[in-house]
């Protein structure tokens, strides 16, 4: 169960890291692998956790990606990662205020600025340069520092009875969208913010 657990944890972080690095540059699946010389479906497979190379293919992929093995796949990067998977994830989250929102208020209130500050790093991952604060209600406001963002301000609260949202605001600070706070989400806001910017 040990080694299954531990499998998992480094097909998710190798899934992470490659949609980190696909973010990070604003790259298709097609020019990552080009630019890399990878098989172009390896690289759609592993960028939507399909599959995930073996151990020793994986050190190489660390040498071509100028990763390190060691702090992205030894045991404390993979126990982090099942941590992370387990309690920090957006699903998780979500779930566990719907759960506590009616018993304990106050401390369903606590998930939403935990979720802000993960989407806040997940953004600043995929290399927009943002600031966040923090609201009277809890809700995580990120601010974007590029010019070409001002204007575009994102909000992570909760809506009662559905959970933790995401919300894309305008320059007047009024809702233009709102979705459930997920990873497809982020991904999708994400791809419309670096549309905005001209990247």
């Amino acid at each position: 169960m040990v080694k299954m657990k531990s499998k998992r944890a480094v097909k998710q972080s190798f899934c992470r890291a490659m949609t980190d690095l696909q973010d990070r540059l604003g790259w298709s699946a097609k020019q990552l692998a080009s630019h890399y010389g990878l098989p172009h479906r390896s690289v759609l497979n592993w960028l939507t956790g399909k599959v995930c190379p073996g151990s020793q293919r994986l050190r190489e992929l660390c040498e071509v990606f100028k990763w390190q093995y060691e702090v992205m796949f030894g045991n404390q990067a993979l126990r982090d990662e099942a941590f992370e998977t387990r309690y920090l994830n957006f699903r998780t989250l979500s779930q566990q205020y719907l759960r506590v929102q009616v018993r304990d208020p106050l401390d369903a209130w606590s998930f939403i600025p935990v979720a802000g500050a993960i989407a806040f790093v997940k953004l600043a991952t995929a290399g927009f340069e943002s600031r966040a604060t923090i609201d009277n209600c809890f809700g995580v406001r990120i601010h974007f520092l590029l010019p070409a963002l001002a204007n575009v301000s994102l909000e992570v609260g909760v809506l009662f009875g559905r959970g933790l949202i995401i919300r894309w605001l305008d320059e007047q600070g009024l809702t233009r969208e709102t979705m459930d706070l997920s990873d497809s989400n982020l991904q999708l806001i994400a791809k419309n913010l670096r549309s905005l910017a001209g990247r």
